[in-house]
């Protein structure tokens, strides 16, 4: 398995990179930015906190490459019944999809942290582009594992 950092030609907004208490240092996709359909994606984010953070709300968005506001898939931690904290020091919180079945194409993913309550935004990035291969002999935009059998 190997990292993928956000080098290369891609426009992605950073609106918000940290506070005065806590950074994003680092952010790695893992496998990396092109994925087979049904692939697991773990987001990775190193960062450094002068002060702990407890109960924080992530909110991921993973949307269509030509629309914002057409979502696949709008969720957050609570939503998953997640408690998510953040202790003083450096760290890596990550974030893991499992089985997205996009098939040939690409989405956006929106990454935003909140503190407690949403009443500030630690981290906020969008437009970070996740490109999927074809599936074999799949036509659909989504691809899902299927079972056939005789009996």
């Amino acid at each position: 398995m190997t990292a993928a950092n956000l080098s290369g030609s891609y426009s992605i907004e950073k609106v918000v990179d940290g506070n005065g208490y806590f950074k994003v240092t680092g952010i790695n996709f893992i496998p990396g930015r092109t994925l087979n359909p049904c692939d697991d994606l773990t987001i990775e984010l190193k960062y450094e906190s002068s002060r702990d953070y407890k109960n924080l709300e992530m909110e991921t968005v993973f949307y269509r490459d030509t629309s914002p506001f057409e979502c696949y898939l709008q969720e957050t931690n609570l939503g998953q019944n997640q408690e998510l904290n953040i202790a003083k020091g450096a760290g890596k919180l990550t974030v893991t999809f499992r089985h997205v079945p996009v098939n040939n194409g690409n989405i956006k993913v929106a990454l935003t942290l909140w503190n407690e309550g949403r009443s500030e935004m630690l981290f906020w990035w969008r437009g970070i582009n996740i490109n999927f291969n074809k599936a074999k002999k799949s036509t659909g935009e989504i691809h899902i594992p299927v079972i056939f059998k005789t009996q």
